[in-house]
């Protein structure tokens, strides 16, 4: 073989290697190009809402800002802020939301939080938050009896901050039996309902009020939301009291013992709720010496003090 079609051979080979090198860079360049927008084109993680997370106005980023969709109003805030939209904004969504619940229903506050650190609050903002809010829609017109708050939800798939810590409002056309109709401004039990076996929870001239079936120690549902009042006092400085009351039938020392455990059971919901153990105080159960209805001594109770 020549030298001539020596160099020809070599030159092809490098030719086919330099073209092998290509064809992978392109594919390599080709394939990372479709996944970006495989993923620029997905659709948003939705958790609870008629309103897209990708509708998030950029004002509320910067500004309290409360969007409306049907059966739905969503709350913004400013970063680090528990400031709620202006009353003149919010009055016109709350006017369309009662409409829906008008005969019958309730409104259903539900807060979110981010849970991812970059998209989390403090829970202590989160609750100034809800507390905020529920003042104005209490402010604005809304009866306490329409009005719900629903337990924290975490949005583990949002990256946008202000998605991520959004609170809904939405209207619900009839009342969920897993929701306690009460909240911090709730009414009180009236005597039908005291005469119940269930559990039950009442607000009443700022005490909250815990009702046991017999022999049990689980709290009814809505306890969280009974207590936002106990948990704004006590961030103000104030301590929750925490006082337990027994039957008068039956062994007075187990009585005594399943008090102490209701009792235990709303202080550790306190604790759940990032109250600071010492500044819960329990106090000793206490004999009911009333009449006529067991159901007042199968109580716990709250107050403020300091």
């Amino acid at each position: 073989m020549s030298q001539q079609d020596k160099d020809t051979e070599s030159r092809i080979a490098l030719f086919l290697v330099f073209g092998l090198i290509a064809a992978t860079v392109i594919g390599v360049v080709w394939f990372g190009a479709h996944s970006v927008l495989k993923k620029k084109t997905a659709a948003p993680v939705e958790l609870v809402s008629s309103i897209p997370a990708s509708t998030v106005p950029e004002q509320a980023h910067d500004q309290p800002f409360v969007l409306e969709s049907g059966d739905l109003a969503r709350f913004y805030f400013t970063k680090g802020q528990a400031v709620t939209a202006e009353d003149a904004k919010v009055q016109p969504t709350l006017t369309k939301l009662l409409e829906l619940v008008k005969t019958g229903g309730f409104l259903q506050l539900l807060p979110f939080n981010g849970g991812q650190p970059e998209t989390a609050a403090a829970d202590t903002l989160v609750q100034a938050r809800i507390e905020q809010l529920r003042a104005q829609l209490l402010r604005l017109g809304v009866p306490a009896d329409k009005l719900q708050v629903a337990a924290v939800q975490i949005d583990a798939d949002s990256k946008d901050w202000a998605h991520a810590q959004r609170i809904d409002v939405v209207a619900k056309p009839a009342a969920q039996p897993s929701l306690a109709q009460v909240g911090p401004a709730g009414l009180a039990p009236s005597d039908a309902d005291a005469t119940e076996d269930g559990p039950r929870v009442a607000v009443e001239n700022g005490v909250v009020k815990f009702y046991f079936a017999v022999g049990s120690d689980t709290l009814a549902q809505g306890a969280s939301e009974a207590l936002l009042d106990v948990i704004a006092a006590v961030n103000s400085g104030k301590r929750a009291i925490v006082s337990g009351f027994t039957d008068p039938t039956g062994d007075a020392a187990l009585n005594e013992e399943l008090s102490k455990k209701r009792a235990f059971a709303v202080r550790d919901t306190l604790i759940q709720l990032n109250v600071p153990e010492d500044k819960i105080e329990l106090e000793k159960p206490q004999s009911y010496t009333g009449t006529g209805n067991n159901a007042e001594a199968r109580r716990v109770e709250v107050r403020i003090e300091g």
